[in-house]
């Protein structure tokens, strides 16, 4: 099994746009003053049938009448925020006014059974497979058969843990158990406490070297020291232009952690990424939090894994890994796609033919800089006739 691309490394680009995970405008609910609620949720079919069968015993209408349960309901909504997930797109305001109205002793109409069913169940379907459909937008290929269907029966399971326990244990059945989206979720709630507002931007302008003379060096030793990689209160002034070697170094370091080639020089691409500011590396955390919602789903105890962000590649044997090396990937422009398929040919030392874009792209003006770069590239050329 191949699968590329699901788990990227965070402080890359997102291809899932933020907002389908974050908009707020997706559900909306609304109750009036006179205790009458009318709802406007979206829907899936894996969420109508899994409320088609676990609403006619009355166990969740049992549920919500008591405040303590409904309680435990909000607080779990609560923290679907460190999971990169919007609370309001699970009736969190709407239910906390049924909540207070519960705990004045009124009863819950069928209207507002029907508004936190759907909400709970909503939930914990985008905490286990993910908000956003990967192939409904585009966003992944699956080959035939590749593909894990969603099953409501999962979402079921799950959703009656909150009848015969408690509803935390429902939450933390649907949240993945993965070892990387425990540390993303971690990471991410540890950025919400400590990204500040912004971060300090540094003009474009030419390459900057070490030994080099340039107006934006306190700039770019000020955004360094931001994000920690320079010490705060040690080493040279911001008012020294000089790119000095441990400037150098810590440029170095920014690169290095966010997959950029670390030659130690300030270029474009990495004054792409120090210009990135809170909100949108915040939005990258969201991003990949959901994609590894997807991945959960879509793990093997087999599998070839290509991490294309971060060019690596891995293979897992019985859920350990065995191999971790790097691999070749498309550049931004031309990138290599997200997909999942299965392996049915190996072909040791092969031959490489060059693609037309590469061809077009790379190499001809290559050859046109330089005529020995064929050679030297190993590169053999062929007529029609295979001369």
């Amino acid at each position: 099994m191949l699968i590329s691309g699901l788990y990227s490394c965070v402080q890359h680009e997102a291809v899932l746009p933020p907002e389908a995970v974050t908009d707020d405008s997706a559900n909306t609910i609304v109750i009036d003053d006179d205790n009458a609620c009318h709802t406007q949720i979206a829907s899936s079919p894996l969420v109508d049938t899994v409320l088609e069968k676990i609403t006619p015993g009355n166990e969740l209408a049992s549920l919500w009448q008591d405040p303590d349960h409904l309680a435990d309901l909000l607080d779990e909504i609560d923290q679907l925020h460190d999971d990169g997930l919007n609370p309001e797109h699970y009736a969190y305001s709407p239910i906390r006014q049924i909540h207070a109205r519960a705990l004045s002793g009124n009863t819950l109409s069928g209207c507002e059974i029907d508004l936190i069913n759907h909400a709970y169940v909503t939930a914990l379907k985008d905490l286990h497979y993910g908000r956003v459909d990967p192939v409904e937008h585009r966003l992944f290929w699956y080959a035939k058969n590749a593909r894990k269907a969603s099953d409501p029966r999962v979402i079921l399971d799950i959703a009656m843990l909150g009848i015969d326990q408690d509803v935390s244990q429902a939450f933390n059945a649907a949240r993945p158990i993965s070892k990387e989206y425990r540390d993303l979720r971690d990471a991410y709630q540890q950025a919400l406490k400590d990204y500040p507002q912004s971060w300090t931007r540094i003009p474009g302008g030419k390459l900057v070297r070490s030994g080099d003379t340039d107006a934006r060096v306190g700039l770019i030793r000020q955004r360094l020291r931001e994000s920690g990689y320079l010490d705060p209160f040690h080493g040279e002034a911001d008012t020294e232009y000089v790119f000095s070697p441990e400037l150098s170094e810590a440029v170095k370091r920014f690169q290095k952690n966010h997959s950029l080639n670390d030659d130690g020089v300030v270029g474009p691409d990495t004054l792409a990424e120090m210009n990135i500011q809170p909100s949108g590396r915040l939005n990258q955390f969201r991003v990949n939090l959901e994609r590894l919602r997807w991945f959960s789903q879509d793990r093997e105890d087999t599998m070839v894994l290509v991490e294309i962000a971060g060019a690596r590649i891995s293979y897992v044997k019985d859920c350990i890994q065995r191999i971790l090396t790097r691999v070749q990937a498309g550049r931004p422009k031309r990138k290599t796609p997200p997909l999942k398929s299965y392996i049915s040919h190996i072909t040791l030392n092969p031959t490489w033919t060059v693609p037309p874009t590469i061809l077009k792209k790379d190499v001809l003006p290559a050859v046109r800089k330089d005529i020995n770069y064929l050679p030297e590239h190993h590169i053999r050329v062929f007529d029609y006739s295979g001369d």
